[in-house]
């Protein structure tokens, strides 16, 4: 399963727009379908940003929808301790989320800010310790595509199951990949 750091601008769209690409990501945590990483820092950006007088009134966003969501990310989520040293990109929230996914190790960054996306240098960068910066529609898209695979193989190993007349733990045992492979002298001893 991926680790993913998701940027606080997707958790805000997801809430001021709930039939929107963002809030589907927001779906995807909620059916575990991804694993989350979380700094404080970046949920302290979430609550500040969706507290925002203009948005509370515009949106009629409460008090409680903002700590209903910060508990779901929190419960959802690993939560990655982070230093602030990192310093790298014109706006200081954005180190944060790169630092979060650097020192979290993860798989994707998943944003709507153009400015982390259109970096080809900071891609590269990211690239290159195994983190793709990544779109909302993108990560969409790749969720759906694993999904599919998922579905495929379960499939198959129902098919499986089916001729082979064997149980489903009878076939896990069979295909066991983490016992170990007896050596040419174990195997003689045996016979």
């Amino acid at each position: 399963m991926q680790r993913v750091v998701v940027d606080t601008n997707v958790w805000v769209s997801a809430v001021l727009n709930p039939a929107g690409h963002p809030a589907r990501v927001l779906e995807a945590l909620r059916a575990r379908r991804f694993i989350l990483l979380v700094s404080q820092p970046m949920l302290d950006e979430l609550r500040d940003v969706l507290r925002r007088p203009r948005l509370t009134r515009k949106y009629g966003i409460t008090a409680a929808d903002v700590h209903e969501l910060i508990l779901l990310l929190r419960g959802r989520a690993t939560e990655v301790t982070i230093s602030g040293t990192v310093r790298i990109c014109r706006d200081p929230d954005d180190d944060v989320v790169i630092e979060t996914a650097v020192v979290g190790q993860a798989d994707a960054l998943v944003t709507r800010d153009d400015d982390m996306k259109g970096a080809d240098e900071l891609s590269a960068a990211l690239a290159a310790v195994g983190i793709a910066v990544s779109s909302v529609q993108h990560f969409l898209d790749t969720l759906d595509t694993e999904c599919l695979q998922q579905e495929r193989l379960h499939q198959v190993a129902e098919s499986v199951l089916e001729r082979s007349g064997m149980t489903e733990d009878e076939l896990s045992e069979a295909l066991d990949l983490n016992q170990p492979v007896p050596d040419s002298g174990e195997e003689r001893e045996r016979t």
